[in-house]
Order: C-alpha cells, then sequence, then structure tokens
C-alpha cells in the first residue's frame, strides 16, 4: 500500500502537468503519439520497476520469487489505480468536463490527416 501511495500522486501530477503543459492540436501524428506515450504508459512502467526495486532490497533482502513479484505489482496497481480513479472522477466531472471527447477529436483528426 505505501509504494501504491507514492506512484499513485506521482502519476497525477504526470497527469496534470500532460494536462496543463501541452495543446495537443499542435503536434503532428507521431509526435502525439510520442506524447502519449511518453506521459502514459512509460511513468507506469518506471514506476512499477522501481517500486519493485525498492520492495525488493529493503523488505525481501535482496530476493523476490516471481509469485511475490506478481502480487506486489498487482496490488502496487490497485492502490494507485484507486488514487487515478479518484482523480479521474474529480477531473472529468468538474474541472473539465469535455476532454476526454476533445483528445479524442484531435486523435481522429490527426489519424485522418496521416492516413490521407
Amino acid at each position: 500500500m505505501r509504494y501504491g501511495a507514492y506512484l499513485g500522486p506521482a502519476l497525477i501530477v504526470i497527469n496534470l502537468f500532460f494536462y496543463l503543459a501541452f495543446d495537443l492540436s499542435k503536434f503532428s501524428y507521431w509526435s502525439l503519439i510520442g506524447l502519449m506515450f511518453l506521459f502514459s504508459a512509460l511513468p507506469v512502467v518506471l514506476g512499477i520497476y522501481f517500486c519493485m526495486k525498492f520492495f525488493r532490497d529493503r523488505d525481501l533482502s535482496g530476493f523476490m520469487t516471481y509469485g511475490e513479484g506478481l502480487r506486489f505489482g498487482t496490488t502496487l496497481m490497485l492502490f494507485s489505480g484507486l488514487f487515478l480513479a479518484g482523480y479521474n472522477l474529480v477531473f472529468n466531472n468538474w474541472i473539465d468536463t469535455n476532454y476526454a471527447g476533445k483528445v479524442v477529436e484531435i486523435i481522429t483528426e490527426k489519424t485522418v490527416v496521416y492516413y490521407e
């Protein structure tokens, strides 16, 4: 739970930075795909890696079985996912209610332009 409480807020800060810092309509198709990967998948993968590494080294004396790693990774993503679910609930209902629709529209437009 402790590591999920670290990773969840970190992912929320990354999402807020992505929302505030970038105007998605100004990017090309491939740079938009790269930005989406950079701010969605990469932080999750790096967060899992570093949290598992710290857990293994600090709490398990440097050795972790596959089952322990699977259990830890699942629990980690469960608790960080709870943080992100709360953030998405607040963000989509009160902060910017049409952000998801705007992102889908921009990605669809960029995809159509790219394939033409």
